[in-house]
């Protein structure tokens, strides 16, 4: 009853079938249907109609597919026009030999995935910017092993008591720099000058050292 599908595509290789492809449901009811010339059985693995035969005319005005055109979900003989074929309720419009796709709507979802990713990077770098050139300068102390203690108050002592008279140191000190002098309590001083910011430079009898020493940690014996 019906030719081989490969013969009917040599003998219709310059004409596309319109229904070629498109989905049907076998268990929906969809068995045949017919457009124009051609005559399409709807393949239960696939549930796609196959193109089974091609008519010399019509295929519903031929005794052999005519009553067969019909036996569809949509009980339609696929007249020219607009057709509903399928127990999907899937419209096809055919317009004698052509078939107009029309492109699936909005975007998908891998390009709305992508545009959220750039929006959220974008964001980002733009307050990671904007932190950088906000953020103020601060100066960060500099440790205490770089710093000198500042020197303790000048106590008023005449230069002459100074320079004629034994000290004793009474206040433990740890020299800061090379040209100052480590004191212990007890030690022996004797002072050579006498400087007007509180300090002096002295002979430590006991460590056999001479240097700075701060003349708040000294007492006249």
């Amino acid at each position: 009853m019906f030719l081989s599908f490969w013969m009917i595509q040599g003998q219709n290789a310059t004409v596309k079938p319109p229904l070629a492809g498109v989905r049907c449901s076998v268990s929906g009811g969809d068995e045949f249907t017919c457009v124009d010339s051609f005559f399409f059985q709807c393949d239960k693995d696939s549930s796609t109609w196959l193109l089974q035969n091609t008519c010399s005319g019509k295929c519903i005005n031929e005794s052999t597919f005519g009553p067969l055109c019909a036996k569809n979900a949509g009980n339609s003989t696929a007249n020219p026009g607009t057709t509903t074929i399928g127990s999907v309720n899937q419209q096809t419009t055919v317009n004698n030999t052509n078939t107009t796709n029309q492109p699936p709507a909005g975007l998908s979802p891998f390009v709305i995935a992508v545009i959220v990713v750039c929006c959220v990077v974008a964001v980002g770098l733009g307050l990671f910017i904007f932190y950088i050139h906000g953020r103020k300068r601060t100066t960060l102390p500099l440790p205490k092993a770089f710093q000198r203690d500042p020197p303790p108050p000048p106590r008023k002592v005449s230069p002459l008591e100074i320079l004629s008279k034994d000290y004793v140191c009474v206040k433990p000190y740890i020299a800061q720099r090379e040209d100052e002098l480590d004191l212990a309590t007890g030690d022996r001083l004797q002072l050579e000058l006498l400087y007007n910011d509180g300090w002096a430079r002295a002979y430590n009898a006991t460590s056999n050292h001479t240097g700075l020493v701060p003349v708040t940690h000294i007492q006249a014996v």
